[in-house]
């Protein structure tokens, strides 16, 4: 049987989950090739858990990733959402702790560091207007996150997926997947302290300890 199937809202992640399992030995885990899977339903998906129980067969351990934005639940809350979830998991079939959901507040940008010398150098490798201004960015950034209401109190944008397109919109950087999982190849992998990336890299460590 396969190790592990990863059930996805969108792309995105199938760009940042690869890059961040590859780095195993940094992620403190064995070396694991999970299938990653996108929902087509998206956050508000009702078919995630039928999706997943396709892989019951043939895969020992499934995680289920969402974002509270989008999801339709929000007023739920992540951690009731996750709750609720996992128990639709559970009567599907899976195993208690062969299973796991994890939902992002508010969304997968909420992983980024933003203010981080990766971000800047991947401005400064796809910037393709104001590059004279690149010396400048974090200041630049700074701004756009008070248009869109500031930072928590863990240092993130409270609009972090708002904040990264208008960051990548100032230099002319499309906006694209491959950005994200260039961040991912070079990011922390033990810094970041946002809740849904901590228990993200725990449930790995318990499912896949390093050898």
């Amino acid at each position: 049987m396969e190790d592990l199937v990863i059930l996805t809202p969108d792309s995105a992640y199938k760009q940042v989950l690869p890059a961040i399992l590859a780095r195993h030995q940094a992620l403190g885990i064995r070396s694991l090739t999970p299938e990653i899977v996108s929902d087509p339903y998206h956050d508000s998906s009702d078919q995630a858990v039928e999706l997943l129980r396709a892989y019951q067969s043939t895969h020992r351990r499934a995680l289920m990733v969402r974002d509270i934005e989008g999801s339709g639940r929000e007023e739920l809350g992540a951690a009731a959402l996750e709750r609720h979830l996992h128990q639709q998991l559970m009567q599907s079939g899976w195993q208690s702790d062969h299973t796991a959901v994890l939902v992002l507040e508010p969304e997968l940008e909420s992983w980024l560091r933003f203010g981080s010398s990766h971000m800047g150098m991947v401005l400064k490798e796809l910037a393709r207007k104001n590059r004279d201004k690149l010396a400048d960015w974090e200041t630049k950034l700074e701004h756009i996150c008070a248009e869109h209401g500031g930072m928590n109190e863990l240092g993130k944008p409270l609009r972090p997926k708002e904040v990264f397109r208008d960051l990548l919109k100032e230099y002319n950087i499309p906006p694209s997947n491959a950005v994200l999982g260039k961040l991912a190849e070079k990011e922390s992998l033990q810094a970041c302290r946002v809740p849904s990336f901590v228990r993200f890299r725990e449930l790995m460590q318990q499912w896949f300890p390093a050898s």
